[in-house]
Formats: structure tokens, C-alpha cells, sequence
């Protein structure tokens, strides 16, 4: 039995370490967060503009063009903070998504809340 050229029939339970570790997964979750945050700044900034038209359509007073101005800056700035986080490491994502929630509480605190 435990000669030469003797097959061995025990198998071994092969342990799969293909999958992303704990770090990527919250990047991936962070990036995902972040992601939200920038779709809402851009469609916020679409609101504006559509208010600020509809509202110089019609004769009547709509949101200041500093107003208009601040989220179209804000959406574009958070969406190129987000592509560069989205193409980089972990820790890049982690980076760009603080700047977007900064980005973010900054628009909504100076242009809504204050």
C-alpha cells in the first residue's frame, strides 16, 4: 500500500484567498457611499439650473445665480474627487470620499441651511 507510485486518496481542502480583503470591501463600501453623495450633488445642481430657468422664463424670482453657480461647481468638483478615488487604491477612495461629504455639508450648509 505505501509503496512506489502508490496514489494517495486523502484530499486536501484547498482554502480560496482570491476574494478582496476586509480593507478593499470597506473602499468598495466608502466608494459606493460617496458614489450616492455625487449622483445627489449633480442631480441637486440640475434642480437649480431648471429652477433658475423656469424661474427667468416666467418672470418671476428664482434662485440667485450664486446659488446656480455653487452647485454646478460643487457637482463638478465632486464628480472629478470621485472618478480619481473610483481609479485609485484604497486608501485613495477612503480620501475622495471625505472630500465629497465635505464637498457635500459645505453646499448644503452655506446654500440651504444658512
Amino acid at each position: 500500500m505505501g509503496g512506489v507510485g502508490a496514489v494517495s486518496t486523502v484530499r486536501r481542502r484547498e482554502t480560496y484567498t482570491g476574494g478582496p480583503s476586509a480593507g478593499e470591501r470597506l473602499a468598495g463600501l466608502v466608494r459606493m457611499i460617496s458614489g450616492v453623495l455625487t449622483g445627489g450633488l449633480v442631480i441637486l445642481a440640475v434642480v437649480v439650473v431648471g429652477a433658475t430657468v423656469l424661474a427667468a422664463q416666467r418672470g418671476a424670482m428664482g434662485p440667485p445665480a450664486t446659488m446656480m453657480a455653487a452647485h454646478l461647481l460643487v457637482a463638478l468638483a465632486a464628480v472629478l474627487v470621485q472618478v480619481y478615488g473610483d481609479r485609485r487604491g484604497p486608501a485613495a477612495a477612503v480620501g475622495s470620499a471625505a472630500v465629497v461629504l465635505a464637498l457635500t455639508g459645505g453646499l448644503l450648509w452655506t446654500q440651504w441651511w444658512s
